[in-house]
């Protein structure tokens, strides 16, 4: 008994702490300012533009004459995924945000000059659908400070493909290129017209002119000298940045504190963050330059954002005293020396000049660095025991108007801040979704609300109590299950369908990747020969990996003939029964509601949905891993083990082996969790059908490793083959091994944070709960497999264990609703009700922060700009479809092609050609057969040439020569010097289109 209530105390404490957490978090980035802060930057007069043909590439051009020195340059940017800029011919910056029109902020003070200069964006499409548009803005001061800015307008060119002049010599962002033959860009509208993700960095120290001066030393034999400065703060700085130039090396210190050292001399201004170490009242700054020559020069400018918003500028000028004899700026020290600082010019001042701007890293020591975390903790014990102490008075205060002991009154009471705790969880992960401003969300109202909530919830609990019914009214008797029991089921169809009909839509927008035309090779030997193989030149190559997939893929071919479509219909069925077998497995383990809840999540998950839209392995080995791992709890889930489900569980391995053979590191999992689950039962040690379903596996396993070897004896392949990532290696000791990937690629990828904070947040329960100690000792052991034993890390290769991680978290989510229920079941039924609206409000909760219907918490992830592949919806891969298919529409007889992946050129073309390949950086194949010796492509067996001579004698035979490059960097990642500037020379881009490139030497036209 006491045990049970010191739990149930436990549980009503873990709640309020947990409410407590999500307020310090809260209240953090209100108190202490935020750190990922975004922009709103400075449009007015601009347009969006893009290019007349609308393809997925947009190159813009804008000519401007300057007339005047430029003292002040720089750019706001706003584009559709991604934007390169350029000025005069030099890459200035690029910027990428997939799935978004991310904004940025650029100095070009360097790039831009007197007299004519050309502002070229380069922008690329990776999402779909819809054009490649920019916004920009391009401001400048002269040396007199007039302003002056360049907006996006028709008055801009563009083209829909990279071009050059001169033989590849002038290209098109260069001030020699003539753009008087590209079109003029349409307008598509004002700044507002499309939503505009905010720049991450501040405006306020780039777009303004500099307005401070060149000081030094009275003194002008001294060669080092410190310069300080006080500033007064009336509320907490919420921003500050301090920007430094000077002729030799300097040191800076804010409030004594150094935060930088720098070389200097560099006509830069090197801009610095120090809003975490100003403070309201008294600051110092204190920067000390040394140089080799007499009389250091200094410059400062720089500004602080108090909270309210109130912005306080501040610059060098003859306010700041200089003490010299190079005293170290970290020192505190303020002696009789001090002096004002002597100007010795105004920007841009010769001989000092423009200077160019640039963030640097500040150096916290590490005592600025504890003290923030110190800070943030005080903060959530301050807030925790505030709350805890009106948990216990509210505790008190239930217990004696309702009669309940303490322990349960404290449980209640723990339990009513669920309600306030699902509204700040939903006001955190506003925070992270791309559509919405921290700023807007990060309000007191808010904070505010989820108090309110807490106390009106309270409230609804002790009135009934304070004044009871005159009459007690009668309970209705319970419904029995009966036919309730085909609800689950009728749910279930429900979520199949709805999965389903999310997997077709748009099921062949994406063209084949080339995995995917591999496995429609193989499929398609399959259907000649009635055995998986492909051609590669004279050498008949059966397929030995991914054995099972193309007899998958065949079956809707059969039915429907060979298309994009169909061969992706078998992933689709993979898909859609995988929600069923995830409902089977929540079930076995758990209960009905966890297997519908995990099914749910099963099937709306973006990268769930993703993979069962592509024919390659993944989803069939999902698929047959859920289904194994289902077949094998059922086998050990009794004391004595079942046969039947362990040769089941068995013949499932196998296939899912043969899907891929990475499944074979799925052995380890299920051993520990079979050990896990029995515990200190080893009987099961004494099956014979365990051994010899093991056995069974290991044969399978062995069979298949020999077959692989036996069919690659007859030829012979350079280079690495990532087949053979099935067998285990020593990984952890290699250079390059990192033991953090698959936080990145699987717990912490955007639509996978949330159910790893609920599978953390069900640790304490794996003790109590067989089930779900199975799943967890399964999931972790095998991703510590995968990272320290496979060689290779993508998160394909992790993928099948994805309806885990979700079982995990619908189970944990369920059971704190169940224990939520349990408390309100001798309540009213109007309480009973909202315990049960809390309960499924955190489902809702799991639900919809794990797939993209209401949230895009693309900001979740560690890389939420440049995401993995097949992770985001609506991001195109590499599109081989378009490029294939342009090549074939103007193919004539004689005309060679070159391609990097000619199995997709003879998918979707139909045509064969040559590899080119002048520096080795993937498989080939030499043939001895035949007349002469040579080296063939991996993937059909087209001669592939590996030097510059062999490329320039074959293309001054044909008339014209095409080279399809997909993707796109495999021309310049596959050829040396000489033979990219043989292209350059020769060759001119004709298309481009998602990561792919078509480049044509017509000698006729």
């Amino acid at each position: 008994m006491e045990t049970h209530r010191g739990r149930s105390v436990l549980f009503g404490a873990a709640a309020v702490v947990a409410f407590a957490a999500l307020v310090a978090l809260f209240l953090w980035p209100i108190l202490f300012g935020s750190s990922s802060q975004r922009y709103a930057l400075d449009f007015e007069g601009a347009c969006w533009i893009t290019t007349v043909g609308q393809t997925p590439h947009g190159y813009f051009a804008k000519e401007i004459v300057v007339s005047d020195e430029v003292s002040r340059a720089w750019l706001n940017v706003a584009a559709s995924d991604s934007v390169e800029v350029y000025l005069n011919g030099s890459r200035m910056a690029s910027d990428t945000f997939v799935s978004l029109n991310g904004s940025a902020i650029h100095d070009l003070t360097r790039g831009i000059r007197p007299g004519r200069n050309v502002l070229g964006l380069h922008v690329e499409r990776r999402s779909f659908p819809g054009p490649p548009r920019v916004l920009a803005k391009l401001s400048y001061t002269d040396s007199s400070g007039c302003l002056f800015t360049v907006p996006t307008d028709s008055t801009w060119s563009s083209s829909s493909v990279e071009e050059t002049q001169a033989r590849g010599s002038i290209p098109w962002h260069s001030a020699s290129f003539d753009h008087s033959g590209w079109n003029r860009v349409v307008v598509e509208g004002p700044p507002s017209r499309f939503e505009i993700f905010g720049s991450p960095v501040s405006p306020h120290l780039l777009a303004e002119p500099i307005r401070a001066s060149w000081m030094g030393c009275p003194d002008p034999s001294v060669s080092a000298a410190s310069f300080s400065r006080s500033l007064l703060l009336n509320s907490r700085a919420t921003e500050a940045k301090i920007g430094v130039a000077s002729t030799g090396t300097f040191d800076v210190a804010v409030n004594d504190i150094l935060v930088a050292r720098n070389p200097g001399g560099d006509r830069t201004l090197h801009v610095y963050d120090v809003s975490a170490l100003l403070r309201p009242g008294a600051n110092s700054i204190r920067i000390g330059v040394a140089a080799s020559e007499p009389n250091p020069a200094l410059l400062v400018q720089g500004y602080i954002e108090e909270q309210g918003g109130s912005v306080r500028r501040f610059q060098s000028d003859p306010s700041w005293r200089v003490l010299p004899a190079g005293l170290d700026a970290g020192s505190p020290s303020n002696g009789p020396g001090d002096e004002r600082a002597l100007t010795l010019g105004v920007y841009p001042a010769q001989p000092w000049g423009v200077l160019a701007t640039e963030s640097d890293e500040i150096l916290l020591p590490l005592r600025a660095q504890l003290s923030r975390w110190v800070r943030l903790v005080l903060l959530f014990v301050f807030v925790a025991l505030d709350l805890l102490c009106v948990w216990l008075g509210v505790g008190l205060l239930l217990s004696k108007i309702t009669g309940r002991s303490l322990s349960k009154a404290l449980l209640l009471d723990g339990a009513l801040h669920v309600p306030a705790l699902v509204w700040m969880g939903c006001a955190h992960l506003l925070r992270f979704d791309v559509r919405f401003d921290p700023d807007r969300v990060l309000q007191p109202a808010v904070l505010l609300a989820s108090l309110a909530l807490l106390f009106l919830v309270r409230a609804l609990v002790v009135l009934p109590s304070l004044f009871p019914p005159v009459r007690e009214a009668s309970r209705r008797p319970e419904r029995r299950a009966g036919r309730g029991g085909a609800v689950p089921w009728i749910l279930l169809a429900l979520l199949m369908a709805a999965g389903l009909v999310l997997r077709l839509n748009g099921l062949d927008t994406m063209s084949l990747s080339h995995d995917e035309i591999s496995m429609v090779q193989n499929t398609q030997g399959l259907l000649q020969s009635g055995v998986p193989f492909k051609e590669i030149g004279p050498i008949r190559k059966p397929l030995t990996t991914y054995e099972v997939v193309p007899y998958s893929i065949s079956v809707p071919v059969l039915l429907f003939g060979l298309s994009d479509f169909s061969c992706r219909l078998h992933s689709v069925f993979w898909g859609t029964v995988q929600i069923g077998l995830l409902f089977l497995l929540g079930r076995a383990l758990f209960n009905r509601a966890t297997g519908l809840l995990a099914a749910a999540l099963q099937a709306f998950h973006p990268w769930c949905i993703l993979w069962s839209q592509n024919a390659f392995y993944p989803q069939m080995t999902q698929a047959l891993t859920t289904l194994t791992l289902l077949l094998f709890f059922k086998a050990v889930e009794p004391p004595s083990l079942r046969p039947k489900y362990l040769y089941g569980s068995a013949a499932a391995f196998g296939l899912t082996y043969l899907s891929w053979e990475g499944s074979g590191f799925l052995l380890v999992p299920l051993a520990l969790a079979l050990a896990s689950f029995k515990g200190t039962d080893f009987s099961w040690m004494r099956s014979k059908h365990l051994w010899g379903s093991l056995g069974a596996v290991c044969l399978v396993v062995l069979l298949q490793m020999a077959r692989r070897t036996f069919y690659q004896a007859p030829y012979l392949a350079l280079g690495g083959r990532i087949a053979e990532i099935g067998l285990p290696s020593l990984f952890f000791l290699d250079p390059m091994y990192d033991p953090y990937v698959y936080l990145r690629l699987f717990f912490f990828m955007e639509n996978n944070f949330v159910p790893t904070l609920v599978l953390l947040a069900g640790t304490p329960f794996i003790l109590n709960s067989k089930p779900l100690r199975f799943l967890f000792v399964f999931l972790a052991t095998h991703m510590f497999v995968m990272t320290n034993f496979l060689s290779v890390a993508s998160n394909r290769y992790v993928y099948p264990v994805e309806p885990f991680l979700l079982l995990i978290a619908a189970a944990v989510c369920l059971h704190y609703g169940g224990r939520l229920k349990a408390l309100f079941s001798e309540t009213s039924g109007d309480l009973r009700m909202a315990a049960g609206l809390c309960s499924l409000s955190l489902c809702l909760l799991l639900f919809f922060a794990s797939n993209t219907t209401v949230f895009k918490l693309y900001l979740l992830s560690m890389s939420p700009f440049s995401p993995p592949t097949l992770v985001r919806q609506n991001v195109c891969w590499i599109d081989y479809r378009s490029a294939c298919t342009y090549v074939k529409s103007l193919y004539q007889e004689g005309d060679v092609v070159f391609s990097a992946m000619p199995h997709a050129t003879l998918y979707y073309a139909g045509i064969r050609g040559y590899g080119l390949m002048t520096l080795p950086g993937k498989t080939m194949v030499y043939r001895t057969e035949g007349p002469t010796p040579l080296f063939m492509d991996k993937y059909v067996g087209d001669p592939l040439l590996t030097s510059f001579a062999e490329f320039r004698n074959l293309t001054a035979l044909a008339r014209r020569v095409w080279i399809l490059a997909a993707p796109s960097s495999s021309v310049a990642g596959l050829n040396d010097e000489e033979t990219l500037r043989y292209i350059s020379e020769h060759f001119r881009m004709v298309f481009e289109g998602y990561n792919t490139r078509v480049y044509l030497w017509d000698k006729g036209g």
